[in-house]
């Protein structure tokens, strides 16, 4: 999946103590990437990907 290198740019060259630590930084990047809307299409949507309802909000 093409998401992968966009979320893992949060914590390459990171080490963390907990995954408690882990998912709170994860959490965040997914925050932030969550009002790039037109970079998650660019980089999720497929033509054979059924049309879907635009009027779909995140809840974050």
């Amino acid at each position: 999946m093409r998401l992968w290198p966009v979320t893992n740019q949060a914590i390459a060259n990171q080490s963390f103590d907990s995954l408690d630590e882990l998912e709170s930084v994860l959490f965040q990047r997914c925050k932030l990437l969550s009002n790039e809307r037109d970079l998650i299409r660019g980089l999720t949507y497929y033509h054979w990907w059924p049309e879907t309802n635009n009027n779909l909000t995140v809840c974050i």
